[in-house]
């Protein structure tokens, strides 16, 4: 027993010194055995009792402490690989999000031609530009879409390991992007059934889809990576507005400016807000967990 107390007290750490108590209350339990064998009537001194019970006392004592300090280690390290996969998570959805961004002020200005043209033109005789702004303004919809991922989010929410950030301040930052995210969401929801619905119906009545045809090789390239191509080249395809004589001037405008007010008060209001709310908890957990 001398060795293998020997052994434990060299280690390290609260569980290595909670074995060493044990084994030292059990060699002095049997070094008074021993020393008393002789002496069967003899009774023990209160001093004896009251020194075993402080090594048991001592050595539960130290179990408990070992126990915890475990457990808040294991806890630790649970939050910080959480709070990195966030932070990962966070760090690639502000990226999409720039880009979106971007996409969609060239949306504003695809619409703003069209309005331009629209108001001030007979629509008889189109000019080269006018239907790739066309069909930017009102076809091409995915390239200005964004999904906030929040998978990390919920997993959190869900399982109860927010209880794993004990800051105070990121709990609430954690808080204020969750809102933020809903928001967006809901936002983003709204504008789905406008492009489902009033600029499906625009669309299908006045944009000549065969012209998108031939500009997508019949559908071989995406409508996206064809435009971009076509603005950059000198070719030229024939288009013109279908049932022009249907067209009313005034209500396409209105129309105009109304997805105008759609993308502009979204990019103004509920995505902005989702960028500082992004921000901010980046930000905290940078400085919690010590990363670029």
């Amino acid at each position: 027993m001398k060795d293998e107390f020997t052994k434990i007290k060299a280690g390290k750490g609260v569980l290595k010194r909670y074995k060493c108590y044990l084994l030292l209350f059990y060699r002095n339990e049997l070094l008074m055995e021993v020393h008393h064998h002789g002496h069967v009537h003899h009774q023990r001194k209160w001093k004896e009792y009251l020194f075993q019970f402080l090594m048991l006392f001592i050595a539960v004592f130290c179990g408990f402490l070992a126990e915890y300090k475990l457990e808040h280690f294991i806890e630790k390290e649970r939050a910080k690989e959480l709070g990195i996969t966030l932070y990962e998570e966070l760090k690639s959805d502000s990226s999409n999000l720039d880009q979106v961004i971007h996409n969609r002020q060239e949306k504003v200005a695809h619409l703003r031609y069209i309005y331009n043209y629209i108001k001030d033109s007979t629509l008889q005789k189109l000019p080269r530009d006018f239907y790739p702004h066309f069909v930017w303004s009102f076809f091409a919809v995915s390239y200005i879409q964004f999904e906030p991922k929040d998978g990390m989010l919920e997993q959190l929410k869900i399982s109860g390991s927010l209880r794993y950030f004990r800051n105070v301040e990121l709990q609430k930052a954690v808080g204020d992007f969750s809102v933020a995210v809903n928001n967006l969401r809901t936002r983003l929801e709204r504008e789905t059934t406008v492009t489902a619905t009033i600029n499906r119906d625009f669309t299908l009545n006045h944009i000549d889809l065969d012209w998108v045809d031939k500009l997508t090789g019949n559908g071989e390239a995406s409508v996206y990576n064809s435009l971009k191509k076509y603005e950059k080249e000198d070719q030229v395809l024939q288009a013109s507005i279908l049932n022009l004589s249907a067209l009313n001037k005034a209500a396409t405008c209105n129309l105009i400016l109304y997805n105008l007010q759609l993308l502009t008060s979204t990019r103004n209001n509920q995505m902005a807000q989702y960028q500082q709310a992004s921000s901010r908890l980046m930000k905290l957990l940078r400085a919690k967990y010590d990363l670029q």
